[in-house]
């Protein structure tokens, strides 16, 4: 039988049969020979993927009382004076297995991470009496751990310290162009910022009156602040991700099935993290108030982060 060379064309793949459909005459016509199931491409590539659960893995200090730094010494969250450093360990550290918040091999299909944050204000007598100004960054830290077996710590002996301390270290690039407000800033290479918050308090937000000052009657012309307090601060931050993470074994992890880390993120993340800028820390000590007793004016923290994943 004589081959049909009207249509030389064939049958052409989905993207040409588009092409075809818009560059030629009969459109309409073409459009409609193309079948149901291509219609709707995103559909169409949906039943071709494998079911993939999504799962959840968090870590945090809620239920904890932690500080901002009020020193120059190391504190918790990781950091020194006027600058706090959070770590969401759920992105960093993950275990193995088959349940909701763990993974089935060594690596993983990276959704989104979250952290909620939660700033407490002193009250009463505590509350601050001085200028206060923070600043929350969110930030990826670009460059990798990189252990290896030649290195120290080796490449299974990698803590949470560790890693909590190397984000700390690539962070000090981004300590010194906030520390001093007159200096020329350069281009950051190790961190890259994805969001910058100012913290501001709504005063309407508090059923308690607003923090106001009183005359001492025991050391007339001193006044002190003996009322009011002042709402807390919340703040959500997300960073997307959508990339395939690998994570190698440690035996130095601490945690109750916590085996895997992530040694090298995908050079397009970087490692997460939250760097808190409290440049007036000096002023929110512990220190001695006088007929008021010890006054506390330190600021408390509570966090918790949450990543989405997926098997592969």
């Amino acid at each position: 039988m004589p081959r049909n060379t009207r249509n030389t064309r064939g049958r052409p793949r989905t993207n040409s049969r588009y092409s075809f459909a818009k560059n030629t005459a009969g459109q309409r016509k073409a459009a409609t020979t193309i079948q149901s199931a291509y219609r709707n491409r995103r559909t169409f590539r949906k039943n071709l993927q494998p079911f993939v659960e999504t799962k959840a893995f968090q870590s945090g200090n809620v239920g904890i009382t932690n500080y901002l730094s009020s020193t120059t010494a190391s504190d918790t969250p990781a950091g020194t004076g006027a600058f706090n450093i959070i770590v969401p360990n759920c992105f960093y550290e993950k275990e193995q297995g088959v349940a909701d918040h763990q993974m089935v091999g060594d690596s993983c299909y990276s959704r989104y991470l979250t952290t909620k944050m939660r700033l407490m204000f002193p009250q009463g007598n505590n509350v601050l009496v001085y200028p206060t100004s923070i600043t929350v960054y969110q930030v990826w830290v670009k460059a990798p751990l990189a252990a290896t077996p030649y290195t120290s710590p080796g490449i299974n002996n990698v803590s949470q310290a560790d890693i909590e301390l190397h984000v700390k270290q690539q962070c000090q690039e981004f300590y010194s162009t906030l520390d001093d407000k007159l200096e020329f800033r350069e281009k950051l290479r190790g961190v890259k910022v994805i969001s910058r918050r100012k913290v501001f308090l709504k005063r309407d937000k508090s059923i308690v009156q607003p923090p106001f000052g009183i005359i001492s009657h025991e050391s007339p012309g001193w006044s002190h602040v003996v009322a009011g307090g002042t709402a807390d601060w919340y703040g959500t931050f997300k960073w997307p991700c959508k990339s395939k993470l690998h994570y190698e074994e440690s035996s130095s992890l601490v945690g109750a099935g916590i085996t895997h880390y992530l040694n090298r993120p995908p050079s397009s993340l970087g490692y997460p993290a939250l760097i808190i800028y409290n440049p007036n820390f000096a002023d929110q000590a512990t220190t001695d108030g006088g007929e008021f007793g010890t006054v506390d004016r330190r600021i408390k923290i509570q966090y918790r982060s949450k990543h989405w994943f997926g098997d592969q």
